[in-house]
């Protein structure tokens, strides 16, 4: 149904159980109780997949995203009365039929990297505190033949000449990690069984 439920700590920072009550906590979808319908099997309704922790630059508290493959959005959320409460800050409208699945971010928080299942691209996003993140750039993963995307339209050949290449099974990525110093972004694609390394230019904004 695309909502999200979140927990108080029942553990202390060692670990140990405490006395302190779970307190439950819902987000609803963003657009309601429908997806995108671009991908009829996949975004019929809502399907968040991912929830992240960030910080943005320059700020001290710390807020949510959340990738919905369902409805084609990355959702940002910040604390609300209290701090025992998230507030929409805003959401992104992905490409539609992208199916944002996995979500990871730069080392000072200023950009965060979505992977998109369905069609198979990175989604840089500058991150605000105050406003929805930022679309700076959509870079592809795969080829034509399916091999490794270079961000500017090349293609990391395998070493096989055309004849005798089988063609690629079905592909989903599935999977982005940041580096920890921030210069490189590693996206993973199965069906075509790669790992695909992005280096990052321009603080993070571009990747290549």
């Amino acid at each position: 149904d695309g909502s999200v439920a979140g927990v108080g700590a029942t553990v202390d920072a060692k670990g140990r159980r405490t006395t302190a009550m779970a307190r439950p906590l819902m987000l609803r979808a963003p657009g309601g109780e429908v997806g995108s319908k671009v991908v009829a099997e996949r975004q019929a309704s809502p399907h968040a997949h991912c929830c992240l922790p960030v910080v943005p630059k320059g700020h001290a508290e710390q807020h949510v995203l959340v990738a919905d493959l369902g409805a084609d959005t990355v959702a940002q959320y910040a604390p609300g009365a209290g701090g025992a409460q998230l507030r929409l800050v805003g959401s992104l409208a992905a490409p539609a039929g992208a199916g944002p699945r996995h979500l990871a971010a730069a080392p000072d928080g200023a950009h965060a990297y979505c992977v998109c299942e369905l069609d198979n691209t990175v989604l840089v996003l500058r991150l605000h505190a105050d406003r929805p993140p930022e679309l700076k750039q959509r870079v592809a993963l795969l080829a034509a033949d399916g091999g490794a995307g270079a961000g500017a339209g090349g293609a990391a050949k395998r070493g096989k000449k055309a004849a005798d290449r089988t063609p690629p099974p079905a592909s989903f990525a599935s999977a982005i990690v940041a580096s920890r110093d921030g210069r490189h972004v590693y996206a993973a694609v199965r069906g075509a069984d790669l790992i695909v390394a992005l280096q990052t230019a321009q603080g993070g904004a571009r990747l290549a």
